[in-house]
């Protein structure tokens, strides 16, 4: 299956009188997959950085059809960050330390997330 590969709300554009998403917007990380990764990934960006809306993913996960199990979207958010820290160390001419420690860091968040 085709995935996004960044599928969260911050690539999401919504019709503001009904709230329905528009428009899906930045697809450079684009790849074939397990539609997993892209459920979990939209629910690690809420959890890490719009926590207050937690209770909005039922609705993600009624959206998709059924919840897939914590341990699946855990490992997919887990692979995810593993992923993101891989790319940061390998722009091996313009490394930032910042970068790398601060994924380090939302990795070890990462496996603390309990559902």
């Amino acid at each position: 299956m085709l995935l996004h590969g960044d599928f969260g709300p911050q690539n999401m554009l919504f019709d503001e009188g009904t709230l329905h998403m528009q428009a899906l917007v930045d697809w450079e990380f684009t790849h074939a997959g397990d539609p997993v990764e892209d459920l979990a990934w939209a629910e690690w960006i809420v959890r890490t950085h719009h926590p207050h809306l937690a209770k909005a993913l039922d609705a993600l996960f009624a959206g998709y059809g059924h919840r897939p199990t914590w341990q699946r979207r855990q490992n997919a958010m887990l692979d995810k960050c593993r992923w993101a820290l891989d790319v940061v160390r390998r722009w091996s001419a313009t490394i930032n330390a910042t970068s790398v420690a601060m994924w380090e860091q939302r990795l070890e968040a990462t496996a603390r997330f309990r559902e």
